[in-house]
């Protein structure tokens, strides 16, 4: 009985420290609407897309860590003001 329980209580460890995802987040500051946007939204989804090809060959192994990329995109609309503010967030 002690050694199911021991065994059991072992594998829902084992479960949960596999089931623990590092991300790693990569901050886009870029102009998403308005007239910038013809080039921002190419360059955002460039990053969107090199991360998604990343994650799917397993992430990016630091040390012993495996990280999976996180992109959060902030929409500057080519204004300085709101450039700063983006970066701010990030």
């Amino acid at each position: 009985m002690r050694l199911t329980a021991l065994t059991a209580a072992m594998v829902m460890t084992a479960g949960a420290a596999w089931a623990e995802e590092k991300t790693l987040d990569i901050g886009v500051s870029d102009a998403l609407t308005g007239g910038g946007a013809v080039y921002g939204l190419p360059q955002t989804n460039a990053v969107k897309l090199a991360a998604k090809e990343i994650n799917a060959s397993g992430g990016i192994k630091v040390g012993e860590d495996t990280y999976m990329l996180n992109v959060i995109a902030y929409d500057d609309k080519a204004n300085p003001t709101e450039a700063s503010n983006a970066v701010r967030k990030l």
